[in-house]
């Protein structure tokens, strides 16, 4: 019992240390004075999607119970930096 609260217990700290960038990101569009002017939100954007670059870079996405690894994790990593980062500029140039 001891040993999968451990493992419980060290996924959700991958996890919360794997989404910091989304959290502060989203964080900084939620609590910004100006959340929907083109710089904080492209900011905000740019911010989370380090998420999936780190993600990428593990080559794994960390869950409380179970994770996903290998090509899997990388391409769902890799879309999801592009698609904020494509968003983001979008956002800022129109």
């Amino acid at each position: 019992m001891q040993r999968k609260t451990n493992k419980i217990l060290n996924g959700t700290v991958k996890n919360l240390l794997v989404t910091s960038p989304a959290i502060l990101g989203f964080s900084i569009i939620l609590f910004s004075k100006r959340p929907l002017s083109d710089i904080t939100f492209s900011l905000g954007l740019i911010l989370a999607a380090f998420t999936g670059v780190i993600i990428a870079l593990r080559k794994e996405i960390p869950m409380s119970i179970g994770s996903v690894r290998g090509k899997a994790a990388v391409i769902q990593g890799m879309s999801f930096a592009i698609l904020l980062w494509a968003a983001a500029l979008y956002i800022f140039l129109f």
